[in-house]
């Protein structure tokens, strides 16, 4: 997975919905389908802005969202109509998340980050949203693998893992026995 998204953002595209359902095996190769959200990187900024907020809400990243105001307990249509700034930056750090997310399904058992968080779809989305609320990761008995989840749903961008990171990760390529015996 980490391979075909990266061959994306080499080409400068951003996937913006990254899914299971948007990866296939064909032919023993992994691809990614289903670019009709994808957006093109800006030359030289590794970035993309969008004023909407488009995907599959469950691997959407914090700053994908980050535009909704959210006010006593609603979204707040009038208050985000009424800003300044209408677009919000999106990076390649967005798929990182959406992959941290497939990630986190498999490591336990299917649930999404803030599945457990109450009031519904609105309160999932403040979760989200709010910076200072990390994903809660309960421990799991592989220490790379725990790591891995941690710098994949990192919440601040800046500080989220890139793929180039992941690839080389332990949890990838794991030190060799030999060499944890010296």
């Amino acid at each position: 997975m980490l391979e075909s998204v990266q061959t994306l953002h080499h080409s400068g595209v951003i996937h913006c919905d990254l899914k299971p359902a948007n990866f296939v095996l064909t032919r023993g190769r992994l691809k990614v389908i289903d670019l009709g959200l994808a957006m093109r990187m800006a030359p030289g900024s590794g970035s993309a802005r969008r004023s909407f907020a488009r995907g599959t809400r469950d691997y959407m990243s914090p700053e994908s969202m980050a535009f909704y105001i959210i006010e006593d307990g609603a979204i707040d249509f009038e208050a985000m109509a009424t800003r300044d700034d209408q677009e919000t930056e999106v990076t390649a750090k967005s798929d990182v998340w959406a992959l941290g997310v497939i990630l986190y399904q498999l490591a336990y058992g299917g649930v999404s980050p803030y599945s457990y968080v109450p009031g519904g779809r609105l309160g999932k989305l403040k979760a989200l949203v709010t910076m200072d609320l990390p994903v809660d990761l309960e421990p799991l008995e592989d220490k790379y693998l725990f790591d891995t989840l941690k710098r994949c749903l990192e919440k601040d961008p800046a500080k989220r893992a890139e793929i180039q990171e992941l690839l080389c990760h332990p949890f990838l390529r794991p030190p060799s026995e030999e060499a944890m015996d010296t």
